[in-house]
C-alpha cells in the first residue's frame, strides 16, 4: 500500500486479500495557526471511482510533509465524510463560487436525526487513528450504483471538518471542548448566534460547537508565538468492485441526546449533537445520558462503535429486552506521539457481532447509554460439578476431553435458602490443563499452556505492611437507597498484582441489577469489561427480568499483557436501587508464557 504527499495517488490490490483495493489520498489544504479554529467544508474530494463496496475509510491529520499531527498540537474535534449528487452543468459553478444552495443534492445516511443533523457516513474525531473502520466479509458499503443515480447527476463527497491548533493556548484541554470561556469571542456573540433548535443561544451556553466557529481563537499565553502552517486530512478508503458476493449494509448514527417524541405513531426525533456535563463537587459517579430511540427498520448487527471525546468511559446500546447489543470502550494516550497522546481519547473499540447473532427488530426500540467519567467494572463466571460421567473427545478438537457430571443432590423448597459445602466432587484425574468448566442447576428428571486462575473483588480494602499487601475482602455490599440520582452505582477497588502474566479469560460474576463491570490496567487500559445478558421468557436460562449470562474476553493471545506489581482497577456497576447482597467478582486466567505461533508481536 502506498502513501503519498499529494492529491494524486496510486490504487494498490492487497497482497493478502487480492480483491481488496486501496488507495491513501490527501485532501486540499487548511491554515492554521495557534489558538486559532479551522472549520472547513472541503468540496468534491477524491474517491475512488465505480460501482463498489467500501470497506474501510480511515483519516488523520498531517503537515506539510506528510507527517502525522499530535492532539496536543492540533485537535481533531470532527470529521465528516457526507456524499452528494451534483448536477453535471453547474459543476463548474459550485466549485468556483463555492454555492451549495443550487444544483447539489445530499444524500444522508440512513438517520436517525432530523433534517440535516449528522448526515455523514464515516465520521470520528480525536480518536481516528485508534478506532478500526474495517467492514467484514462479505459486507460493503455499497456506492456508484447507476441504476440508483438520477440522470444528469454525478455522485460526490466533501468533508466537513473542525480542528483546533491548541499550541500555546492557556487551556488546551478546555480549549478543545469549545469552553466559551477560553475563546476571543465578538462582543454581540450570543446577539447573533443562533443554536440547532433556530434560536438565538441562551447566555448559559458555556461550550461547544458554537462557540467554535471558523478562525474564532483560543486565548494564549502572553509569552508564546507560534507559525502558521498548513495542515491536510490523509485518507485511505479500501474497497472492492461490486458484485453478487457483497451483501450491502445500512448506515444509522444514533445521538444520546436525541430527544424523541411522536406524532401518532411518527417517531420525531430531536438530536442536540452535543451536551454539557455539569459540575458535580459531591459524587464521583459516572455521568449518564440516556436516549430510547426506536428503529422503524431493524436487521443484523455488523458493526458498532462510538465516536466520542475525552473523558468517556464507555458507550454502550442496548436492546428494548435489555440484551447488550455493543459496547464500545475507550483507549487513553500514555506517551507523546501521534495516536498515543497522553490524557487523550485516541481510540473507541469495536463491536464485530457473530454474523446472524444479534438481531434488531423492525420498531424495536434502542436504548443507547454514555458513561462518562472514570468507571471501573468487574466480572466473575459459574462452574459445574457431577456424579455420573463419560468421557468423550470432542469431534472438532481431536486433543481435547470433555465429561459432564451431577453433584450430590441438595434439597430446596419454597422460600428455602440452601448453602452447601459439597466435598470431594468428581474431578477429571491425572496431570491435566482445564479448558472449560461451565455449570447450571437441574432438577431429578490436547497441548495445553498451564494457567494461573485469579478471583478479584470490587469490595478488596488492600492496605499496606511494609512491602506486604494485605487484602481485606468484604465478598458482598449494600447499594443503598438513592431517590436522587439515576446515576448507576460504581464500587471500584485497587489491586496489585504480585505476578503479572498474559491474559487469556475474563469474566464476572454478579447479581440481577448489574450494569457491567469492567478491569483496568494501571495506565488507564481497559483489560476486560463484562456486560450482564438478561432473560426475556420463562424457560430455564432465558428467566425474565433476571441475570442469566455475563460476556467472555478472550484476548487475541500475547495482546494483553498484565506487568509483576501493576496495579489493577476492578469497577463493578450496578443500577443505582436499594439492593443487598451485591457482589463485583471477577475471575481471569493468566498465562506466564505464550506459545510463540500465538504470540502477538
Amino acid at each position: 500500500m502506498m502513501l503519498l504527499p499529494s492529491t494524486t495517488h496510486s490504487i494498490v490490490v492487497e497482497s493478502n486479500e487480492s480483491y481488496i483495493k486501496s488507495a491513501t489520498f490527501l485532501s486540499e489544504k487548511f491554515e492554521v495557526g495557534p489558538g486559532k479554529v479551522a472549520v472547513k467544508t472541503l468540496l468534491d474530494i477524491d474517491f475512488p471511482k465505480g460501482h463498489i463496496g467500501v470497506k474501510s475509510f480511515d483519516v488523520e491529520v498531517v503537515d506539510e510533509v506528510g507527517k502525522s499531527v499530535p492532539l496536543y498540537e492540533t485537535y481533531l474535534h470532527h470529521w465528516f465524510a457526507v456524499k452528494y449528487i451534483e448536477n453535471i452543468t453547474m459543476s463548474h459553478y459550485i466549485k468556483q463560487s463555492h454555492d451549495l444552495r443550487n444544483g447539489i443534492e445530499f444524500e444522508r445516511n440512513e438517520g436517525l436525526c432530523q433534517g440535516f443533523l449528522l448526515p455523514h457516513y464515516w465520521g470520528l474525531g480525536g480518536e481516528s487513528r485508534g478506532t478500526s473502520s474495517n467492514l467484514p466479509d462479505p459486507f460493503a458499503v455499497e456506492l456508484g450504483n447507476p441504476t440508483k443515480l438520477k440522470d444528469g447527476f454525478k455522485e460526490k463527497w466533501l468533508f466537513s471538518i473542525m480542528v483546533i491548533d491548541t499550541r500555546g493556548t492557556h487551556d488546551r484541554k478546555g480549549c478543545s471542548e469549545c469552553r466559551c470561556k477560553l475563546l476571543n469571542l465578538p462582543n454581540n456573540f450570543y446577539n447573533v448566534t443562533v443554536g440547532i433548535n433556530g434560536q438565538l443561544l441562551p447566555r448559559n451556553y458555556k461550550g461547544g460547537l458554537f462557540c467554535c466557529q471558523d478562525n474564532l481563537q483560543c486565548k494564549l499565553r502572553n509569552d508564546f508565538h507560534g507559525p502558521t502552517r498548513n495542515l491536510s486530512l490523509r485518507y485511505k478508503i479500501r474497497w472492492v468492485d461490486w458484485d453478487e458476493h457483497r451483501v450491502p449494509l445500512r448506515f444509522y448514527i444514533l445521538d444520546s441526546t436525541d430527544r424523541v417524541r411522536s406524532n401518532g405513531s411518527t417517531p420525531i426525533h430531536d438530536c442536540q449533537a452535543e451536551y454539557t456535563i455539569p459540575r458535580n463537587h459531591d459524587s464521583d459517579s459516572p455521568h449518564v445520558k440516556k436516549a430510547n430511540i426506536p428503529m422503524t427498520k431493524g436487521g443484523y448487527l455488523v458493526y458498532g462503535t462510538a465516536h466520542m471525546h475525552t473523558g468517556v468511559v464507555n458507550t454502550t446500546l442496548y436492546g428494548q429486552d435489555g440484551r447488550v447489543l455493543c459496547t464500545s470502550n475507550s483507549k487513553y494516550g500514555t506517551g507523546k506521539e501521534a495516536g498515543n497522546e497522553k490524557g487523550y481519547l485516541v481510540g473507541m473499540s469495536v463491536c464485530y457481532p457473530k454474523p446472524g447473532s444479534i438481531k434488531i427488530k423492525d420498531g424495536e426500540v434502542n436504548m443507547k447509554t454514555l458513561f462518562k467519567v472514570a468507571i471501573i467494572l468487574l466480572s466473575m463466571m459459574m462452574l459445574l460439578p457431577s456424579t455420573t460421567h463419560s468421557i468423550v473427545v470432542e469431534s472438532n478438537e481431536s486433543y481435547i476431553k470433555s465429561a459432564t457430571f451431577l453433584s450430590e443432590k441438595f434439597e430446596v423448597g419454597p422460600g428455602k435458602v440452601a448453602v452447601k459445602t459439597l466435598l470431594d466432587i468428581d474431578f477429571p484425574k491425572g496431570h491435566i490443563g482445564v479448558k472449560s468448566f461451565d455449570v447450571e442447576v437441574v432438577d431429578e428428571v490436547g497441548k495445553s499452556v498451564p494457567l494461573r486462575f485469579y478471583i478479584l473483588d470490587s469490595t478488596d480494602r488492600v492496605r499496606s505492611n511494609g512491602s506486604t499487601q494485605i487484602h481485606d475482602c468484604q465478598a458482598e455490599y449494600t447499594i443503598p437507597r438513592n431517590h436522587d440520582s439515576d446515576s448507576p452505582h460504581v464500587k471500584k477497588a485497587n489491586i496489585p498484582m504480585t505476578k503479572g502474566g498474559y491474559l487469556v479469560y475474563g469474566t464476572a460474576h454478579m447479581h440481577t441489577g448489574v450494569v457491567n463491570t469492567t478491569l483496568y490496567g494501571q495506565d488507564g487500559r481497559v483489560l476486560c469489561t463484562s456486560n450482564p445478558k438478561y432473560g426475556t421468557g420463562k424457560e430455564a436460562g432465558n428467566e425474565k427480568g433476571y441475570l442469566v449470562g455475563m460476556s467472555v474476553c478472550y484476548p487475541k493471545p500475547g495482546s494483553i499483557k498484565i506487568k509483576d506489581g501493576e496495579v489493577l482497577t476492578l469497577e463493578s456497576i450496578y443500577e443505582n436501587k436499594f439492593r443487598t447482597g451485591a457482589i463485583g467478582h471477577f475471575y481471569i486466567y493468566l498465562a506466564d508464557q505464550i506459545p510463540k505461533k500465538d504470540l502477538n508481536i
